[in-house]
């Protein structure tokens, strides 16, 4: 809404002859835009209802993404749009990576490959996936990006929750564990000692994309910014105007509407989970 208000002021800045000029840079930039793109684009576009003319496609592509650039208000010049774009762009390709539901990420070609043969990676994704391991560690396995075969076992992954048999999970959990995954350095590869096993970052993914998409913004030289990825996850650097921070919302899992509280964020980030969406009633 910030942003979207900022083109609003700057648009009526303009002398009236060259207001359609900016309102139809910002509707081209929806042309060809990735879901990433247009969850931007289209709040600059929608502040003329000319926007209507690029079609339904580019709006519903962008309701697939709730990652969101939010920076204080300001002058319209002080900053590009290309750096938020940028950010967007970013959180797009490491969809394209280490999403398990893009049949053609790079994190599906290692689910597929890595049990036959060590398969190697890109740096970012190596890099993550050192992280993964050394969080398994640090917190004695409670942290596992191999759990999709309890998460499967349980009914979550397709949302279809049911209590599992004892066999069941017994069996999840004979394919579970970061210890299996075997990294080589020299090589930048990863291989699975186990067959079976599956790597899923959905524990770490919108946090991971947070962090790369703030060092991006910050090497831009914007330094007071807040990014969230789904609601679920969010980094606050700097501060909004005259605020000590950002202020963020809790909300309240079993009162639509409510908040438990607000925290405010400055220079830190914040992550909450809990049973308000993934969540199945058994029994009564």
């Amino acid at each position: 809404d910030h942003l979207l208000n900022r083109f609003r002021d700057y648009v009526s800045a303009l002398p009236e002859d060259e207001r359609g000029v900016a309102y139809e840079r910002a509707l081209s930039a929806c042309g060809d835009a990735t879901s990433a793109e247009a969850s931007l684009r289209l709040r600059i576009a929608g502040a003329n209802p000319v926007y209507e003319a690029i079609g339904r496609a580019p709006l519903q592509r962008a309701a697939e993404f709730l990652f969101q650039d939010l920076v204080p208000r300001m002058r319209f010049d002080d900053w590009s749009i290309a750096e938020l774009i940028a950010v967007l762009d970013l959180v797009d390709e490491l969809e394209d990576q280490l999403s398990v539901y893009r049949d053609t990420s790079e994190i599906m070609h290692v689910n597929r490959q890595a049990a036959q043969a060590p398969v190697g990676v890109d740096t970012r994704l190596f890099d993550l996936l050192a992280l993964c391991i050394e969080l398994h560690r640090r917190t004695d396995g409670a942290f596992d990006v191999t759990s999709t075969p309890l998460s499967k076992a349980w009914g979550f992954y397709r949302r279809q929750g049911s209590i599992p048999e004892d066999d069941a999970v017994a069996s999840a959990l004979a394919r579970v564990g970061s210890d299996h995954l075997q990294l080589n350095d020299e090589k930048q590869s990863v291989f699975f000692d186990q067959s079976d096993l599956e790597i899923d970052f959905g524990g770490i993914g919108k946090g991971y994309a947070l962090d790369l998409g703030a060092e991006l913004l910050l090497g831009s030289g914007v330094h007071d910014f807040l990014m969230h990825g789904g609601r679920s996850s969010v980094i606050a650097l700097g501060r909004r105007a005259s605020e000590a921070g950002w202020s963020v919302g809790i909300r309240d899992p079993l009162r639509e509407g409510k908040r438990l509280g607000q925290v405010m964020l400055h220079n830190a980030a914040l992550s909450t989970s809990g049973a308000g969406s993934q969540f199945f009633r058994h029994g009564g």
